[in-house]
């Protein structure tokens, strides 16, 4: 059964059984935050480019990791772009006098679209790669801090 499926059998089911004097309320929300880099921003990048070059051509990363221990084998800076879609369901009810009771539902798709710059210790460009952020990152990323 798809989530929409499901979403549906669950509102049928619970506005079958509300007492007139409950709320009941089906949605569908998307949005999407950051914006991928322009491909043909993209394909101007060769292999060698600065930082500054990189930084220059499609702005600044959404985050920035270290290869290997502390950065000792690189560096990968991240584009990425997340898209958030989904079904909520929201039911409440009176329960008596002074309480009530609600019920929330909700299912949600997130697809993290991403570019990762490749970089060597000296900040050149080795290579980037587009697809799935989970697909693209390597198993040995440390989250670092750059000093002024």
């Amino acid at each position: 059964m798809s989530p929409l499926q499901r979403a549906a059998a669950v509102a049928l089911a619970l506005g079958l059984a509300l007492p007139t004097t409950g709320c009941l309320r089906l949605a569908y929300r998307r949005s999407m935050v950051d914006e991928a880099p322009d491909p043909t921003k993209l394909e101007t990048l060769q292999a060698g480019d600065s930082l500054a070059v990189c930084l220059e051509t499609l702005g600044a990363p959404t985050l920035i990791w270290g290869l290997g221990d502390d950065g000792a084998e690189g560096f990968a800076a991240v584009y990425a772009s997340t898209l958030r879609g989904g079904w909520g369901l929201n039911a409440s009810a009176p329960l008596g006098k002074s309480a009530s009771g609600s019920l929330e539902f909700q299912t949600q798709n997130l697809d993290l679209d991403a570019v990762v710059l490749f970089f060597d210790l000296d900040w050149g460009l080795e290579r980037w790669r587009e697809g799935k952020l989970a697909n693209l990152l390597p198993a040995n990323l440390n989250e670092i801090t750059i000093d002024d």
